[in-house]
């Protein structure tokens, strides 16, 4: 069946149904329904297909697409489509592929594109924004099959941002371009299978206050590879990472603020040269597990005084840069509580909330099993400060003994009158 013009329609916009055979639905024009938009069904084994280039606007759903067990495609080249409802809801119970490309903007009162099946692969690709009441875009099977979503475009979601679900299969979600504000958790993949998130440069995800930016339900060797930010509305004591089900590794080029916790398993945090990590209170890697890190670690972020429980051993390499708060009127600085072991090396910056000429020294970095390695640089050249090993080796201590009122760089008039005072 095709639609090459204008269509207004008092209740279902078009409907096409087989018991047994084929179905294929094209729509070139416009389509606007009180009712729902498109449905195809076919009740037997034969596949469906719709195809759409044109604006599509339905007060309930816009676009259902079904088979008992054959499979399903929706592609939609063109044209934004709206609805009071769901978005677009493609789905079989048999074991054969569902697929949904759109290419064109998603506007829905429900779950925005919504792909599922029993047992068959199950992919879902939108190329355009998506704002939805429910879910914005997920992929999901009850068996075996392996799913998939990759989003180009912002997506503005009430429930989960992006969702990829098998059972038992792999499940991967990619945002290649946009960003993913959710009211529940940013990105969701869940399963007994390999949990992959790919986020790409320039993009971001955001999971709602209470939930996360990407949660991890089980899976088996789980990766989140993150070019661009994973954080939390909630703030940065809300969860940017929960993946507590099994394996987990991390893999940080971007920005990543807010706890993380990834359980008692096997598990890795590789944060990379020109990446940043802004700690929460929580940072759960797992006994004997370790964050690597040659980038920049902030505690707390900018201008917030916290202490990172790091539940696994530390290791700053030659390129880490670690910035540190520090509030002399109150007597605190940020802290990493490291359970286990801490090698720490590179530059470290002082970020002062409040400064004091009165000399004193904080316990910035604590140990359960011992510091291995200390090689860090203080940057700050507006203190007179050392940092050495204390408590027998167990901790790293910063003593400040006075401010510096001709530091290196400092000319003119300034700098005589410093070096005067001193």
């Amino acid at each position: 069946m095709a639609r090459c013009s204008t269509l207004r329609s008092g209740h279902t916009g078009i409907e096409a149904y087989s018991a047994t055979g084929t179905v294929n639905v094209t729509q070139a024009g416009t389509l606007d329904s009180a009712g729902h938009g498109i449905s195809a069904i076919t009740e037997g084994g034969s596949s469906v297909f719709v195809g759409k280039t044109g604006d599509l606007a339905a007060n309930w759903t816009g676009l259902s697409a079904s088979s008992a067990t054959g499979g399903v495609t929706v592609r939609m080249t063109g044209g934004d489509l709206s609805s009071g409802g769901d978005g677009i809801v493609a789905a079989n119970e048999g074991a054969e592929m569902v697929v949904v490309e759109m290419t064109g903007d998603v506007t829905a009162g429900g779950d925005g594109v919504a792909a599922s099946s029993s047992n068959g692969e199950v992919y879902a690709s939108v190329i355009g924004a998506v704002r939805a009441g429910g879910t914005g875009v997920a992929a999901t099977n009850t068996g075996s099959g392996e799913v998939g979503v990759t989003q180009t475009g912002d997506v503005i979601a009430g429930g989960d941002g992006l969702v990829a679900a098998s059972a038992t299969g792999n499940a991967t979600v990619s945002l290649a371009e946009g960003d993913v504000l959710a009211g529940a958790n940013g990105l969701r993949l869940s399963g007994f299978g390999n949990l992959s998130a790919n986020i790409a440069e320039g993009t971001s995800v955001t999971g709602g206050a209470g939930f996360a930016g990407v949660l991890m339900e089980t899976g088996l060797n789980n990766t989140v590879t993150n070019y661009g930010r994973i954080a939390n509305s909630g703030g940065i004591d809300d969860f940017a990472i929960l993946a507590e089900g099994n394996d987990t590794l991390v893999e940080n080029h971007g920005t990543i603020s807010g706890n993380v916790s990834l359980g008692p398993w096997a598990n890795g945090f590789n944060n990379h040269e020109d990446a940043l990590l802004e700690s929460g209170s929580l940072l759960s890697l797992g006994v004997g597990n370790t964050l690597r890190n040659e980038g920049t670690l902030s505690p707390g972020g900018t201008g917030r005084v916290m202490t990172t429980v790091l539940d696994g051993n530390l290791d700053m390499g030659s390129s880490s840069a670690l910035l540190l708060d520090v509030d002399m009127s109150a007597g605190t600085t940020d802290v990493l509580q490291v359970s286990g072991t801490a090698a720490v090396r590179g530059e470290m910056t002082l970020r002062f909330a409040t400064a004091s000429a009165t000399p004193a020294s904080y316990n910035f970095v604590t140990t359960g099993t011992g510091i291995t390695a200390q090689d860090l640089v203080v940057t700050n050249d507006f203190v007179t400060s050392a940092v050495a090993t204390v408590n027998d080796g167990r901790d790293l201590q910063l003593a400040i003994t006075g401010i510096n009122l001709a530091p290196e760089g400092l000319t003119g008039p300034g700098s005589a009158f410093g070096r005067y005072l001193t």
